[in-house]
C-alpha cells in the first residue's frame, strides 16, 4: 500500500494546477499557451511525486535510562488477526476499473481501425482522408485521428468544406497526441478526478483553436448551432462537434484577443512548480549522531587496496587470453563474422519472398510482405545504431584506461575485442544497405505493377459498361459514345437515363455513393471522385 501516497500526491498536483488554470489562464485567448501549460502540468503531476530529495537533519543521541518493568505491571495485549483485509478490495477495485477503461480504449482503437480498412481513403498533403459509406454507430460525426480524417456522409454531401478545414487543424496540430496520452494516464489514474478535469480542459482547447480559422464569425456560429441538432457521439477521437462545448466555442469567437501584456501571467506557474516540488519531493531525514566522550575518539585510518589486487588481475587475464582464441573471433579470411542476434537473415529470407510473389504477380501477398519487410529493415537499423554508440563509448572508454594499464596482454586482448566488434558493425551496416537498395527497387517494381493492374481493372470496367449499354440497345455506335455513371444520375451521349437504368447501373457498378464513372466526359475517362480524376485515364 505504498503507492496511496504518491497517488494522493498526484491527484492533489492535478487539482492544484487544474485550479490555477481554471482561475487564471481559461478566459484568455492564448490557446497554444493553455495547451503547452495543461500537457506539461499533466506530466509534471506524475514525476514530481515521484522524485525524493532528503535534506538530513542531524541530531545528538540521548543515552538511554534503564527502567525495569514489572512483567505483571503491564498488561500483555496480542492484537486481534482483522477479519477482511480492505486493502486487497480497494486494489480489486482498481484493477477492475483499470481492465474496464483499456478495454473500451482497445475496442475504440480497433473500431476506427476496421472503420479507416473498409472506407475509400484518398492520401491528402500530410494526412489522409477517409470517405465510409456508412458510419458503424448512427449519428456518429466528422472526426480526427492521427493522419486520418474521417468526413461523414452528411458532412461531405452538406458542409464539406467547414467540417474539412476544422478538421485540418487538429491534424496539423497533433491534437490526437493529446488524447491518446490523456487516455493512456486515464486508464491508469482512472480513480482521480483530476485527470478528467484535465481531459475536458484539453478537448476544450483543442476546439478552440481549430475555431479560429473562422473567417466570419457569425455564419460560423450560426453553422454551429444549426449542427447541434445533430450532435455526434464522442469517441477517443477529435470530434467535429461536441453539444457540451457549444456555449463555450461560441463564447470564445466573440471574445476579443486578449492583450499581449497578459502572457506574463503565465510566469506565475513556475513558483507554483517549485513550491509544489518542495512540498511533495523534499523530505527530512534524521541523522542520529553518537553521543561519545572525547576520550573514547579515535583516530581513523584511510582503507588501502589489497595488496593483492594487481596479482589477481594479471592472473584472471592470463586465464582469459588462453581461454580465447583468434578463431572464435575472425575469420580465417580476416572478415568478422554477424553478431548472433541480428536478423539480417531474416530480412534477406523476407526480401526473397517478396520477390517471389512479385514475380507470382501475387501483389497483395507482395504488399503484406513489403509492410513486414520495412519493419525489419526499421528494426535493424535501430538495433545497429544502438551498437555503434555502444561501441563509440567502449572505444572512448578503453582509450582513457589504456593510459592506466601496463599490463601489455590487457591491451593486447582488448584491442582484438575492439577490432571484432568493429569490423562486424561495419559488415552488418553494409549488408543492411544492400538490402535497403534491393528493397526500394522491389517497392518501385511493386508499385509499377499496382498501377498497372487498377488502370487495367479500371479498363476492363469501362468496356464492360460499353458493353451492357449496346447489349441493352442505349447506344449503337461505340466509336462516339460518352456517359457519367453518377450517385443521383445517368447520363449517356447527353441523355439523362430512367431511374430504372440508373438504379440498375449504379448497383452493379457504384461501390461508393461518391464515386463516380466517365468516359470521354470532358476529355476524362476513368474513376473520379467528386468530379477529381481518381483511377484511369
Amino acid at each position: 500500500m505504498e503507492q496511496i501516497p504518491y497517488l494522493a500526491k498526484v491527484n492533489l498536483c492535478w487539482l492544484i494546477f487544474s485550479a490555477c488554470y481554471w482561475l487564471f489562464f481559461r478566459k484568455h485567448t492564448f490557446f497554444y499557451l493553455n495547451r503547452v501549460f495543461l500537457l506539461a502540468t499533466l506530466f509534471l503531476a506524475v514525476f514530481v511525486p515521484a522524485i525524493q530529495f532528503s535534506e538530513p537533519i542531524y541530531v545528538l543521541s540521548q543515552q538511554a535510562q534503564n527502567v525495569s518493568l514489572n512483567d505483571s505491571a503491564v498488561p500483555l495485549k496480542v492484537p486481534l488477526p482483522s477479519e477482511f483485509d480492505w486493502g486487497i478490495l480497494l486494489i480489486l477495485i482498481y484493477l477492475a476499473g483499470l481492465f474496464v477503461l483499456f478495454f473500451k480504449f482497445l475496442n475504440g482503437i480497433f473500431g476506427l481501425k476496421k472503420l479507416i480498412e473498409s472506407s475509400l481513403c484518398i492520401p491528402m498533403e500530410g494526412f489522409t482522408l477517409v470517405l465510409p459509406a456508412t458510419l458503424p454507430i448512427k449519428n456518429s460525426g466528422s472526426f480526427s485521428f492521427l493522419k486520418y480524417m474521417v468526413i461523414s456522409p452528411n458532412d461531405y454531401a452538406n458542409h464539406f468544406e467547414t467540417v474539412y478545414n476544422h478538421e485540418a487543424v487538429h491534424i496539423r496540430q497533433l491534437h490526437s497526441i493529446d488524447i491518446l496520452l490523456v487516455e493512456l494516464l486515464k486508464i491508469i489514474f482512472w480513480f482521480n478526478p483530476g485527470i478528467w478535469l484535465y481531459k475536458m480542459a484539453l478537448k476544450e482547447t483543442h476546439e478552440f483553436l481549430a475555431d479560429e480559422i473562422a473567417r466570419n464569425k457569425d455564419e460560423y456560429a450560426t453553422f454551429l448551432l444549426s449542427y447541434a441538432k445533430h450532435a455526434p457521439i464522442r469517441t477517443i477521437s477529435n470530434q467535429f462537434f461536441s453539444s457540451s462545448l457549444l456555449k463555450e466555442r461560441i463564447y470564445m469567437i466573440y471574445t476579443n484577443r486578449s492583450p499581449q501584456w497578459m502572457r506574463g501571467k503565465y510566469f506565475l506557474a513556475v513558483p507554483l512548480i517549485v513550491c509544489m516540488t518542495l512540498l511533495f519531493s523534499v523530505q527530512a531525514e534524521n541523522v542520529i549522531l553518537p553521543q561519545k566522550p572525547a576520550s573514547n575518539l579515535t583516530k581513523t585510518e584511510p582503507l588501502s587496496p589489497p595488496v593483492n589486487t594487481i596479482v589477481e588481475l594479471k592472473e584472471n587475464v592470463a586465464d582469459l587470453k588462453n581461454s580465447v582464441k583468434a578463431p572464435t573471433l575472425l575469420q580465417e579470411d580476416g572478415t568478422s563474422k554477424a553478431s548472433s542476434n541480428d536478423s539480417l537473415p531474416s530480412i534477406t529470407d523476407s526480401i526473397s519472398e517478396l520477390k517471389q510473389a512479385l514475380a507470382q504477380d501475387d501483389l497483395g501477398k507482395a504488399n503484406r510482405l513489403l509492410g513486414e519487410t520495412n519493419r525489419m529493415i526499421m528494426n535493424e537499423k535501430r538495433r545497429l545504431f544502438f551498437q555503434e554508440t555502444e561501441l563509440n563509448l567502449r572505444t572512448e572508454a578503453f582509450r582513457i584506461q589504456k593510459e592506466h594499464v601496463k599490463s601489455e596482454v590487457v591491451i593486447e586482448l582488448a584491442n582484438r575485442v575492439m577490432a571484432f566488434s568493429e569490423n562486424a558493425l561495419k559488415s552488418a551496416l553494409a549488408s543492411l544497405k544492400a538490402m535497403e537498395n534491393e528493397y526500394d527497387h522491389i517497392y518501385r517494381e511493386l508499385r509499377r505493377k499496382s498501377d498497372a493492374q487498377r488502370a487495367a481493372k479500371s479498363k476492363a470496367t469501362q468496356q464492360e459498361i460499353i458493353n451492357d449499354l449496346t447489349n441493352e440497345g442505349i447506344v449503337s455506335d461505340t466509336n462516339s459514345i460518352s456517359y457519367r455513371l453518377h450517385n443521383m444520375f445517368m447520363i449517356v451521349n447527353g441523355v439523362e437515363q430512367p431511374e430504372s437504368v440508373h438504379q440498375r447501373y449504379k448497383a452493379k457498378y457504384l461501390q461508393y455513393t461518391w464515386i463516380e464513372w466517365v468516359y470521354n466526359w470532358e476529355g476524362v475517362s476513368g474513376h473520379r471522385v467528386n468530379g477529381v480524376r481518381y483511377d484511369g485515364k
